[in-house]
């Protein structure tokens, strides 16, 4: 099984796991008394958010009255949620907490994400997420910085060669348009990246300008991302300086896309703002 096979088969696990969970009438705190799992890996397992060992599996359906024939095919999808994520693959590795972001980047169907102080790391060049990296983390070394640089570059590879394109709706502040990182040509460069990725079909990039005032966006960047899958919930991510939140209940979601819809009329095509 692939890697983002295996991201979707953890989320339809986990789904399955609640399920059963809720219909036995049992509590996250029941199934952490019986000393299967705690609490917090029970979250988890059921957001589909860890690789779920076959033997917890096995545990939790004994727990929960479950029979054989559903218990064996529930632990065999449990083996499938090991594959390793393709950021994994890469020399460094991601955080754990973005780790989960591109996960979800790699199986969602459409994406809307508004970005107030950078460009977005889909949109970098190796050269801008370079200096943006070298800025934010002081001290680093050359080889944390390249890292952060292998990772960038694999994760636009993975979603820019899917056979399936990702549609997205990005919107990026002008402050960020007009931040000067690195030399003239290094920015060059990266505009001119821009462009060429906002000519794709299934990308619509826009800017905020600066008139426009204060906005949803204020708080900072955030995504919204849906999934084919009726059954797979929209989730939103909403980012802070070395974590996330990754909100799945419809309020959230829709209070999410809501503020972006409001920042998304508010902006004017990339065309229309370069020069």
């Amino acid at each position: 099984m692939s890697a983002v096979g295996s991201i979707v088969v953890r989320r339809q696990l986990g789904r399955e796991l609640r399920a059963l969970r809720e219909r036995a009438r049992r509590t996250r705190d029941d199934v952490a008394a019986a000393s299967v799992a705690s609490v917090a890996k029970m979250a988890r397992i059921e957001a589909g958010q860890t690789p779920v060992r076959p033997g917890d599996v096995r545990e939790l359906c004994r727990l929960y009255g479950v029979d054989a024939a559903t218990t064996d095919n529930l632990a065999t999808m449990a083996q499938a949620t090991k594959e390793p994520s393709w950021w994994e693959e890469v020399d460094a590795k991601a955080p754990r907490w973005f780790g989960l972001y591109l996960n979800l980047e790699a199986v969602a169907s459409e994406l809307h994400v508004f970005e107030p102080t950078l460009m977005h790391g889909l949109f970098q060049t190796a050269d801008y997420a370079r200096e943006v990296e070298r800025a934010t983390t002081p001290g680093a070394s050359t080889e944390m910085v390249e890292g952060y640089v292998a990772v960038r570059m694999a994760r636009q590879r993975s979603v820019f060669g899917r056979p399936d394109p990702l549609r997205m709706r990005v919107v990026i502040a002008e402050p960020a348009m007009r931040l000067p990182v690195g030399t003239p040509d290094l920015m060059a460069a990266q505009l001119s990246a821009l462009r060429d990725r906002a000519g794709l079909t299934h990308v619509d990039l826009r800017v905020l300008p600066l008139a426009t005032g204060p906005h949803p966006g204020f708080l900072g960047p955030f995504s919204v991302l849906d999934f084919d899958d009726p059954d797979d919930p929209s989730v939103a991510y909403v980012q802070t300086y070395d974590a996330a939140r990754y909100p799945e209940s419809a309020a959230h979601v829709a209070h999410c896309r809501q503020r972006f819809d409001t920042i998304y009329e508010k902006s004017i095509p990339l065309e229309e703002w370069l020069p």
